[in-house]
């Protein structure tokens, strides 16, 4: 048991008819005075001698089960200390226990340990379920108070598994290469931006096939420069948008622009 930093619990529906003061440390730990559940047993004898037989004969563990703590004695006038033994609830119900059964405990005793121990079992319940002294339709109201709110909580759950469900799909759906389809749109492409460079189809340098090709080739290994691939087969989904700005962006090497210029005032000539 940590140093002793404690507040005062209540158990609910204790709190008007409290037998004895049960605090809890920082650690939620639940603790009673030893000194006051002398006074509240009504043992007759020194406290100290008592606590300690107590103590001894439940097997308490100092420091586990209990703390000793030494503090001024408010009442006197020359500042005497007073020792007291801060216990576990555990441990405050096995004295209660041990005292109840003891066969020199004089009745009135042997009454109050036993009301002193379902106290402090109410006092454990309570922690555990702070509705557990409520009416049974209250707790019916919170239970599904609560169960909506986990069934809300399992929806926006669902919700977000779905929203990355949806992004993995996505992501795997980029990865793959592009479709046959695909393929045949960027030759078109290819093939339209062809032609316009070449002046058109009515123009020698597009009617000269080996010209025509070579045209052909320098915008698709632009294209495959790009994208670091043999083939536009080789493309990935998530490039395929792309592909089409390198094909708007392309421009001819300065060898092809001589020879469509050449090929093309070859049949102005001829005219």
């Amino acid at each position: 048991m940590s140093n002793i930093n404690i507040k005062p619990f209540h158990s609910k529906g204790y709190e008007n008819t409290e037998l004895i003061k049960v605090t809890m440390n920082e650690q939620g730990q639940q603790l009673v005075s030893g000194r006051e559940l002398h006074e509240v047993l009504k043992v007759q004898g020194d406290f100290t001698h008592w606590v300690k037989k107590q103590l001894e004969n439940v097997d308490a563990i100092e420091n586990g089960d209990f703390t000793k703590v030494v503090f001024k004695n408010e009442l006197s006038k020359t500042g005497q200390t007073t020792h007291d033994y801060i216990l576990t609830i555990d441990i405050a119900k096995e004295i209660c226990m041990v005292v109840g059964v003891a066969p020199r405990t004089n009745e009135e005793t042997r009454q109050l340990s036993k009301q002193v121990r379902k106290y402090f079992i109410q006092c454990e319940k309570t922690l555990h379920n702070p509705y557990a002294n409520l009416s049974p339709e209250l707790q019916m109201l919170i239970k599904l108070e609560q169960g909506q709110t986990v069934l809300s909580q399992r929806v926006e759950e669902q919700k977000q598994d779905i929203v990355e469900f949806k992004q993995e799909f996505q992501n795997f759906k980029e990865e793959q290469y592009i479709a046959q389809a695909q393929c045949k749109e960027i030759s078109n492409r290819v093939k339209s931006l062809g032609t316009k460079l070449l002046g058109g189809k009515k123009n020698l340098a597009y009617q000269d096939s080996s010209l025509r090709s070579r045209v052909y080739i320098d915008i698709y290994s632009q294209i495959h420069r790009e994208f670091g691939v043999k083939s536009c087969a080789d493309i990935k989904c998530k490039d395929y948008s792309a592909v089409f700005s390198v094909i708007h962006n392309y421009s001819l090497p300065m060898h092809l622009l001589n020879d469509i210029e050449y090929a093309n005032n070859q049949m102005s000539l001829e005219i």
